[in-house]
């Protein structure tokens, strides 16, 4: 599989992952709604790998920032995100 094929993907994973969760946690929800448009555009073949310009795994990464990092580091989901981040930034 090629690196636009294995970002679409991650991205699928993230976002039904995203959706799982957001029926139960706003900050979850939250974070669907700022991912959505990265979605739709890595979906259509918009956005390929790497992009540097995506920068909303702070959300993940920092719990100085968002409490989605304290929450769900070391989860199903916040390791959908870390593949997510390495998928987009081609790592």
């Amino acid at each position: 599989m090629n690196k636009t094929g294995i970002l679409q993907q991650r991205a699928i994973e993230l976002h039904s992952l995203l959706e799982k969760y957001a029926k139960t946690d706003s900050d979850v929800d939250d974070f669907l709604k700022r991912f959505m448009p990265w979605f739709e555009k890595i979906s259509k073949g918009e956005i390929t790998p790497p992009n540097y310009d995506y920068r909303l795994s702070i959300y993940f990464s920092n719990p100085d920032f968002s409490p989605l990092a304290e929450r769900y580091m070391g989860h199903e989901l916040g390791k959908a995100e870390a593949e997510f981040t390495k998928a987009i930034c081609d790592w």
